[in-house]
């Protein structure tokens, strides 16, 4: 199954060990490109889902459209910049099958 661009989905944090400092929540992402070849795909962040701080909002975003192809990004303390969940249409799926990520309406 190939993502469709435009279509949304809605990512619970629960797994998402960058994002725990904030606790479990949940945000809406759109695929902007998904290519099955190459098991690459691009998203964008659009929202989180009730109740958020700048600061959540940016590492929410930042973990979302931060890309490296494939390589692991870290900060100075070791903590990863990017996921390759949002890199990978294969691992982004498996997401699906976990029920970590599930289709949404992008109006949310």
């Amino acid at each position: 199954m190939q993502l469709t661009p435009g279509t949304c989905y809605k990512i619970n944090t629960r797994t998402i060990a960058a994002l725990q400092q904030f606790g479990e929540y949940e945000f809406v992402v759109a695929v902007i490109h998904a290519n099955d070849t190459s098991d690459s795909v691009v998203f964008e962040f659009r929202k989180i889902l009730g109740a958020t701080s700048n600061e959540q909002e940016i590492a929410t975003q930042q973990a979302v459209e931060t890309h490296a192809d494939g390589f692991s990004l870290e900060d100075i303390t070791g903590k990863p910049l990017n996921l390759v969940q949002f890199e990978k249409e294969s691992a982004f799926r498996k997401w699906m099958e976990e029920g970590v990520a599930t289709l949404c309406d992008c109006n949310l």
